[in-house]
């Protein structure tokens, strides 16, 4: 029988609902082992995972027969019930950004994700999202009422 090789790699970010400060460094490592739980139970790796109180950044390497879509709702709506449990209120956005990575990237992408809170300190998550928008060829819109986020292309 022959064998499929199949080597997905991700970059996912997404923030909680109209960027409230929810995800609190004292439960961050648990939030992360809890979503690498998540996207195991769909076969799916949880590569590396960092950012601030008010989004997230994943590099994940997606499994052969798992649709993205499905993978990022499961996990945001498994995550958000074990959020709520510490922050009643919580809730994700409605949406998210996934771009793929070649292996050869795979370390700048993990350096990078790594280094979300030094990063923050100089760049807004605005600044940010509409860097990578830019990066792709869309540009990265918030609705100021609210808080909806869109990507069009550029």
């Amino acid at each position: 029988m022959a064998q499929s090789l199949v080597q997905i790699y991700v970059h996912i970010v997404f923030s909680t609902h109209k960027r409230m400060r929810w995800l609190r460094p004292s439960f961050e490592v648990e939030l992360h082992a809890y979503m690498g739980g998540i996207l195991r139970n769909r076969k799916t790796v949880l590569l590396r995972a960092n950012g601030t109180e008010d989004h997230i950044h994943m590099v994940i390497r997606l499994h052969q027969d798992a649709a993205l879509s499905h993978v990022v709702r499961d996990l945001k709506a498994h995550s958000s019930s074990w959020m709520k449990q510490r922050e009643p209120d919580f809730a994700w956005q409605g949406g998210y950004g996934a771009f793929s990575c070649s292996a050869s990237q795979l370390g700048g992408l993990y350096q990078y994700v790594e280094k979300q809170k030094e990063h923050h300190r100089e760049v807004t998550f605005e600044e940010e999202m509409k860097k990578i928008a830019d990066k792709w060829g869309h540009r990265w819109i918030v609705n100021d009422e609210t808080g909806e986020q869109t990507w069009e292309p550029s």
